[in-house]
């Protein structure tokens, strides 16, 4: 997972978002009864790494969601990739991260009051 994260963030920055999620693709699958419950462990690993890793090679939000992302499809979990921007009115951020059926993966769940969804 750890190398997967580093490839997402360099590929970002090379060929940018757009085609990065191209390559990621969308889960074929409907994940089942249990796909929660997986999703949740898939998230873990990826929680692992923010954690356990030097803040260099940990990667940022967008790269650990993709390479999230990227593993949920190749498990046929549904998920969606939500970027999102910090309301009207307070300093610029942005955040990303991943959502199983309006559910955060890799994130608090309260991001959605803290960040508000773009596009």
């Amino acid at each position: 997972m750890w190398a997967r994260v580093l490839a997402m963030h360099g590929a970002v920055r090379l060929v940018g978002l757009a085609r990065v999620q191209g390559w990621i693709g969308a889960p074929e699958g409907t994940g089942g009864n249990d796909a929660l419950r997986e999703s949740r462990r898939i998230a873990s690993h990826v929680h692992a790494i923010e954690r356990r890793m030097p803040r260099l090679l940990a990667g940022n939000c967008l790269s650990r969601s993709l390479a999230l992302s990227r593993t949920l499809v190749r498990a046929g979990i549904p998920h969606e990739l939500v970027i999102g921007a910090a309301p009207e009115g307070e300093p610029f951020a942005a955040h990303a991260w991943v959502e199983h059926d309006g559910i955060p993966l890799n994130e608090a769940g309260d991001v959605g009051h803290r960040f508000r969804r773009m596009g």
